[in-house]
């Protein structure tokens, strides 16, 4: 990590953290994974941070307040169409680090009102999404976090058939899984984006009101670089995916596809 983050190494090496630190610390950490180099090392940290914590006997409700009041601050000077991503992107670290704490049992979700209402929301759907080891339960929380996020009318998540799940849209919308977006995608292991379906030779699932979808995006659902699935977002009318989302909802996948072995295993 950059030197910057040096503040809490020898408490973090003790593992054991006080307060003072953290709220020094979280915050660099938090700014390194959302807009540094080395993302994958501020996750790293993030999960030893939470060892740390631990340790130190310091409670969930701190930690959600020093993560809010960093994200406030690292949102402050942002355009407003750049500050959903940074918020839902954040979650990543301060999941990491709750992981440890159990946090999603029902008992730590009164910690999470203080949070305002549209980041509560992402919290509430997210760790339902990531904590449950029901396979059914996972997929719908899933489904249901990208269509409000993403403002689309529908999604669907296929595990290829060894695997065994479909739900959503999937389950009526195509009639057979070849010469489709989906299939392409875990065929291919790579991102499919149709930003207008009226262009495409592929086979299209239909809408609940019959019609075929606008825009699908098709994103790979991997794990340890295998791609166990696919996650496809349909919107009603084209649309086009800037850098900023495609990286958030890869990142999004990665954190589903570790919920969906969990629920396998």
């Amino acid at each position: 990590m950059d030197d910057d983050l040096g503040i809490a190494e020898e408490s973090l090496q003790c593992g054991t953290l006080d307060l003072d630190a953290l709220e020094e610390v979280y915050p660099q950490l938090l700014r390194e994974y959302l807009f540094g180099e080395k993302t994958e090392e501020a996750l790293y940290e993030a999960y030893k941070m939470s060892m740390a914590c631990i340790a130190a006997n310091i409670d969930l409700e701190y930690i959600i307040d020093i993560h809010g009041r960093a994200v406030r601050e690292l949102t402050r000077d942002l355009p407003i169409p750049e500050q959903p991503w940074v918020i839902l992107k954040s979650n990543n670290v301060l999941l990491e680090v709750m992981v440890k704490f159990n946090l999603f049992c029902r008992l730590s979700f009164d910690a999470l009102e203080k949070l305002e209402s549209k980041n509560h929301w992402i919290f509430l759907q997210a760790s339902r999404a990531f904590s449950s080891r029901d396979l059914g339960d996972i997929l719908s929380a899933i489904l249901e976090l990208v269509n409000g996020y993403m403002e689309v009318p529908a999604s669907s998540i296929h595990i290829p058939e060894d695997r065994g799940t479909s739900i959503g849209l999937r389950e009526n919308g195509y009639r057979n899984e070849k010469n489709t977006p989906l299939w392409e995608t875990i065929k291919s292991g790579k991102i499919h984006v149709i930003q207008d379906t009226r262009e495409t030779p592929l086979t299209l699932p239909r809408l609940e009101n019959g019609e075929h979808p606008g825009s699908i995006l098709s994103l790979p659902l991997k794990l340890e670089g295998k791609t166990i699935g696919a996650l496809e977002l349909y919107s009603r009318l084209p649309r086009t995916y800037d850098e900023k989302e495609l990286e958030l909802l890869l990142s999004f996948t990665a954190n589903a596809a570790r919920a969906i072995e969990k629920a396998e295993g």
